[in-house]
């Protein structure tokens, strides 16, 4: 699933608190870089009501993490099965790859 696309379309802060009840990874993508692959152009995401307010924060920019051929694979895949995302635009492989090479790993703790 994805969170964060107010943030990444109209430079908004984040207005949703995610807690996970298990350890997960996650990939993150700055505005910036969202905007130089052109995906600001392309995706139209679905409005959902948030189940929390979320509250305005400073955003932490990492250097990509680097990734196994994998974890590239993995991220591709879970990219192109995503049936939210892909009732919103299709990826073609270019852009996959972009927003794959941008992104860095993160340990999230529930």
């Amino acid at each position: 699933d994805y969170f964060g696309e107010n943030a990444l379309l109209r430079d908004e802060p984040r207005t949703a608190t995610i807690t996970a009840t298990t350890d997960i990874a996650t990939y993150k993508i700055t505005r910036k870089k969202f905007q130089e692959l052109g995906l600001n152009e392309k995706l139209q995401f679905a409005n959902r009501s948030a189940v929390g307010a979320g509250v305005a924060r400073k955003v932490e920019t990492k250097e990509p993490s680097p990734k196994t051929a994998e974890d590239r694979k993995c991220i591709e895949t879970a990219l192109k099965n995503n049936e939210n995302l892909q009732t919103m635009v299709t990826l073609d492989d270019a852009r996959i790859k972009g927003m794959i090479d941008v992104a860095w790993k993160e340990e999230v703790q529930p």
